[in-house]
């Protein structure tokens, strides 16, 4: 019985430091698959495109050295990243054989576009309200309700169109059209008096981005093996946060370049120089502004504006037409 005893305590350890080693090893080589460089390569290509697009304009100016160091380092580590992944990482992190299935690099650019000019819009309205009507900053973005109502039930009604039918690209047409007819209501009737009705104009422009980007999915989807959706998927979204991204930086600088011509042009005077940069940087100064010089400024502002949803039809157009490039499949 000792003899028993001695051998079981003698062998049972081995044998766990046998299992332990084995799991190690099998551990090991788990993290010896991830895409460390690549990874790091892609982090900081986002990293340094988002600071460019954020504050480019406000936190430096664009022809400052700043932008173009962030420039410089965004191309070169996304060039690095597309190398890596073509040539270097045993499992990449973005294989981009994935790019050649039908309809997924069509998907992306749609879905770009389309976040591009709906972010465009909730980025004008409540500053169209702030300044036209002297709404408090809450109020200014409750008028973003209908959109983001138009959004939920645009999604429902393309799932619930898919489900039954099984198809997706009818819907990938029409949601483009529909959100332009927003964009266009805009810029014809937002001209400063905007009654309550007259507000829900952007209900087409939400109704169409929240049908597009249900069906968009779908039709990414609909050509890629289980293994791969996952991947895809991480894609989609980025695509999707780089167009919110963008058209901040965009609009922002649309608006701010428009606005500040318009008044250069109408505003004279000895404090022309003080108008403009207050008017610039602060919507409160505008409101309180007197009568005639308000009524001008607010005109330019207006005009700032309406370039905006220029920019956001061109976008939405855009996407309705790469549309038509996707392949139509009977899910």
């Amino acid at each position: 019985m000792a003899v028993l005893i001695i051998l079981i305590f003698k062998f049972e350890p081995s044998e766990k430091r046998k299992t332990t080693i084995a799991k190690q090893k099998e551990f090991g080589c788990e993290l010896g698959r991830v895409d460390y460089l690549g990874s790091t390569l892609l982090s900081t290509s986002i990293v340094c495109g988002v600071l460019l697009l954020r504050q480019g304009g406000q936190g430096f100016q664009w022809l400052s050295w700043a932008p173009w160091l962030l420039f410089l380092l965004t191309a070169s580590t996304f060039t690095g990243f597309v190398w890596t992944e073509l040539h270097v990482a045993r499992e990449p992190i973005f294989p981009f054989r994935i790019l050649r299935k039908p309809n997924v690099l069509v998907s992306y650019l749609v879905s770009f576009l389309q976040i591009f000019a709906q972010t465009c819009l909730m980025f004008s309205v409540p500053l169209y309200f702030q300044v036209t009507s002297q709404a408090s900053a809450t109020t200014a973005g409750a008028h973003l309700v209908p959109a983001v109502v138009g959004n939920a039930l645009g999604g429902l009604l393309a799932g619930w169109v898919i489900n039954n039918t099984g198809r997706f690209k009818p819907l990938t047409q029409i949601s483009g059209l529909v959100a332009s007819l927003g964009y266009v209501l805009l810029m014809l009737f937002w001209n400063g008096s905007t009654n309550r009705w007259e507000a829900w104009y952007i209900f087409p422009s939400g109704f169409g981005t929240g049908m597009l980007q249900a069906a968009i999915f779908v039709s990414m989807a609909a050509g890629l093996d289980a293994s791969d959706i996952g991947v895809a998927t991480g894609g989609f979204f980025l695509f999707m946060s780089i167009g919110m991204v963008s058209s901040v930086t965009i609009a922002n600088s649309i608006l701010v370049s428009r606005f500040r011509e318009g008044l250069e042009q109408r505003i004279h005077g000895p404090n022309k120089s003080e108008i403009i940069t207050k008017a610039l940087s602060d919507t409160e100064y505008i409101n309180n502004l007197p009568g005639e010089l308000r009524r001008v400024v607010i005109e330019c502002y207006i005009s700032g504006l309406r370039n905006t949803h220029y920019i956001s039809l061109f976008a939405s157009l855009a996407s309705w037409v790469l549309a038509f490039k996707l392949e139509d499949t009977q899910l």
